[in-house]
């Protein structure tokens, strides 16, 4: 997402002596480390998230996707169930990330802030009244 906004990621800013560990943003510095696990649930997570109904806008990830990758992961009842929750509770802090973001856009603006390119439809000819 930041990709997306700045061009470039924190790890080519890194990369390229933007940054040190003294002058990374806040946001970064502030970033809770990752404890053992949580590269399960991400992954788990991105997964799941192909998963999820096209249309208007982002939707949540149905439940049967949840369970079935929980079964599919070899968890048991209880296991099954806390990753449930961990991934509806996930799911939910990016749907309200891709509202907010929606909001942003104006209608008629792309993805990337510019001017979508409409097409102009041909007239219809329509009968005006009753031919004699």
């Amino acid at each position: 997402m930041r990709y997306d906004r700045d061009g470039w990621s924190i790890e080519q800013g890194f990369a390229k002596g933007r940054y040190t560990a003294e002058t990374a943003p806040q946001w970064y510095r502030d970033e809770p480390p990752e404890i053992e696990g949580d590269e399960f649930y991400l992954c788990a997570f991105w997964d799941l998230s192909t998963c999820r109904p096209s249309g208007f806008g982002a939707s949540p990830i149905p439940w049967n996707h949840i369970r079935d990758y929980a079964e599919f992961a070899g968890l048991d009842r209880v296991n099954a169930l806390a990753f449930s929750l961990i991934i509806r509770k996930m799911d939910g802090a990016y749907l309200d990330h891709a509202k907010a973001e929606e909001g942003k856009r104006r209608p008629g603006q792309d993805d990337k802030g510019g001017q979508r390119e409409t097409i102009a439809r041909p007239p219809v000819n329509r009968p005006r009244g009753r031919g004699k």
